[in-house]
């Protein structure tokens, strides 16, 4: 017998309407993974992804918040269309090549991406139009564009290599780090890495200094500039003048908004809100099931995933609300719109 079931009126909570009280016959029907666009409150949600039957997911938002580059895990390519969700291109249309995982870098020149899996995956650049496809280093666990593209730090085999976007080595700048941890830049010139539970800032010269190295009273960071630390123990906060506070006794994670003003922070399954200097800590969200990602902050915008549903809110008001179903949230620029993936059901 042909099962039968009357199609819900809010598809996946995104307020898409469906055709409603009408009965759907589920045998023939499947889910497609999709890349949606929606504003940060909630409003205008419009599919990005081309209107086939293929999985579409992981997007990255191009540093002026007009475009978008995603990945199809059916075809292996990478695709990008502008933020209106029209005139979608297949930027690399590889037969032999699995590509995964894009992103634009700082200034949206260049867009990385992986080739291959797990450990043995390769890190591949190309121009953000598609062309000049270049291989980087092979067997990479990680890297991370320089703000001004100059630089990809990137971690293979549990070192730290620091190369130029043509794929020429500058040097190998640490024999070990630990591969789970992102590598971050703090400035055009300095990196942030973990090596056995311990951050250390890394210059591009190649000289290095444990971030937490409290017993030096006149340690300094190697370059004027404001940064955070996120441990076990607690979120700390560099000043400008090197000196190191401990913000907060707590929180896995922690990320301080554009103005500098306020800190959101996650422990034990839910999301703080607090004034730089740790002060005014307020409870936003909290579950007791499911998964809780860490916070984007971006503008005026925080967002973050939990169980499945897309959380935002507004930084300065702390209120959170749910504006989707979905994973792989990305945050524009300008805190004003939100990318992720989420599932369209297509009667087959």
């Amino acid at each position: 017998m042909i099962a039968y079931v009357r199609v819900l009126c809010l598809c996946l909570g995104l307020g898409l309407l469906s055709a409603c009280g009408q009965l759907l016959d589920t045998s023939h029907t499947h889910s497609y993974e999709t890349v949606y666009v929606v504003d940060a409150d909630g409003a205008n949600t419009y599919q990005i992804s081309p209107d086939l039957s293929y999985n579409y997911g992981a997007a990255d938002w191009s540093p002026d918040g007009t475009q978008l580059v995603y990945a199809s895990s059916d075809l292996g390519d990478l695709f990008v269309s502008p933020v209106t969700g029209d005139s979608v291109v297949n930027l690399t249309q590889t037969d032999d090549m699995s590509e995964h995982s894009p992103k634009w870098s700082s200034n949206g020149t260049y867009i990385s991406y992986y080739v291959g899996s797990g450990s043995s995956q390769s890190l591949y650049v190309r121009l953000a139009d598609g062309t000049n496809p270049t291989l980087i280093l092979d067997n990479v666990t990680g890297y991370a564009w320089s703000p001004d593209e100059t630089y990809l730090a990137v971690v293979s085999a549990e070192k730290l290599y620091l190369l130029t976007v043509t794929g020429v080595n500058q040097g190998v700048l640490t024999q070990s780090i630990d591969t789970s941890v992102s590598v971050t830049w703090l400035s055009t010139t300095v990196m942030r890495y973990s090596y056995e539970g311990t951050d250390y800032l890394m210059t591009t010269s190649g000289t290095s200094v444990a971030l937490l190295d409290t017993t030096d009273p006149n340690w300094t960071l190697p370059e004027t500039q404001l940064a955070e630390k996120v441990s076990v123990d607690g979120y700390y906060r560099v000043s400008t003048g090197g000196d190191i506070q401990k913000v907060l006794a707590h929180g896995t994670y922690a990320a301080l908004s554009d103005d500098h003003n306020t800190v959101i922070s996650v422990y034990q399954q839910s999301v703080y809100r607090h004034d730089s200097d740790g002060s005014n800590s307020e409870l936003l969200y909290s579950t007791s099931s499911g998964s809780l990602g860490n916070p984007i902050l971006r503008g005026a915008t925080m967002l973050f995933v939990s169980g499945g549903g897309v959380y935002t809110g507004t930084i300065a008001s702390g209120a959170v609300t749910q504006i989707a179903t979905g994973l792989s949230v990305a945050l524009s620029s300008d805190g004003t719109k939100v990318a992720y993936s989420g599932f369209r059901r297509v009667s087959e």
